[in-house]
């Protein structure tokens, strides 16, 4: 078995470094967003399993979403639910796992918390140097995704201010990736951002707890962690055998297996997640109204 999973894991690599491969039984888009290795763990078991060939596409929550949806991948990644565009009608969310989203600054910064009201102040422009946390004279510097459908952004605006198209403030650096912002934060001593915990750990930057719970595997399964977020495979509504045994190992043992072993929540250890996912949505559409 471990032979095939290293000859399945050199099979998806070789695809990787060539997308236009014409032999890829399947075609996974969207990934670029998820914990590094998730997805390419999880299409090299597969290929393990069935001996077929994954091709990786690139490209963040929403293509992950609208590829499939248009026919041109058989499964996607998702950090996000489908929000009501035409374009992402065909598709169908299936939860795997769970991540968090976790704020993020340059190692060096003595800030080492910080409050949901105080985040919120800040992506609103109401708190703009990092002094008023307890951290050094220097302005904050936002760093967000320029798509603001990305699964990141829109999570976080849905999860904090009820309203995925709220506008943060206009002082933000946008990049056109994850990867981006965090080679950013990496770089300048007065960034903050928002990505997945799961991503945050493969970066240099330091992940800030959030009120007085750090981001782990422990404090997202128990739901102690508030901004917690289900991790989504995606297929079409009328996905094809192959398609769906995918589905199949991915939310079965092997697939949970490569799921834990990259810090990211399984199924099992998040069984209550989902409702308390629900709960942090309704509550940030009272405390909107109010």
């Amino acid at each position: 078995m471990k032979h095939h999973l290293r000859a399945a894991v050199a099979s998806v690599l070789f695809v990787l470094a060539t997308p236009t491969a014409e032999a890829n039984d399947l075609t996974w888009a969207g990934c670029e967003g998820w914990t590094p290795g998730l997805a390419e763990g999880l299409a090299a078991a597969y290929s393990a399993q069935s001996g077929a060939s994954v091709g990786m596409l690139g490209g963040g929550s929403a293509q992950g979403i609208r590829d499939v949806a248009a026919g041109r991948a058989e499964v996607g990644c998702s950090t996000r639910h489908k929000i009501s565009d035409p374009d992402e009608r065909g598709a169908k969310l299936v939860t795997i796992g769970w991540d968090s989203l976790v704020v993020i600054t340059h190692p060096s910064n003595p800030v080492s918390r910080i409050s949901k009201s105080d985040l919120q102040a800040v992506l609103e422009g109401k708190i703009t140097r990092w002094n008023a946390l307890g951290g050094p004279d220097l302005p904050i510097e936002v760093v967000v995704r320029a798509d603001p459908e990305s699964g990141v952004g829109l999570l976080l605006r849905s999860i904090l201010f009820a309203d995925a198209e709220h506008i943060f403030t206009d002082r933000f650096a946008s990049k056109p990736s994850s990867a981006a912002v965090e080679a950013e934060v990496e770089r300048n001593p007065a960034a903050l951002a928002v990505t997945l915990g799961g991503r945050a750990a493969s970066r240099q930057v330091k992940a800030l707890g959030l009120g007085n719970v750090i981001s782990s595997y422990d404090s997202i399964a128990s739901g102690d962690y508030p901004l917690v977020i289900p991790m989504y495979v995606v297929v079409a509504k009328r996905a094809s055998d192959s398609v769906m045994d995918l589905v199949k190992l991915v939310k079965g043992n092997a697939g949970q297996q490569v799921i834990k072993a990259r810090g990211v929540v399984t199924m099992k250890d998040g069984k209550d997640l989902f409702a308390r996912y629900q709960k942090s949505i309704a509550e940030a559409r009272r405390n909107a109204s109010e």
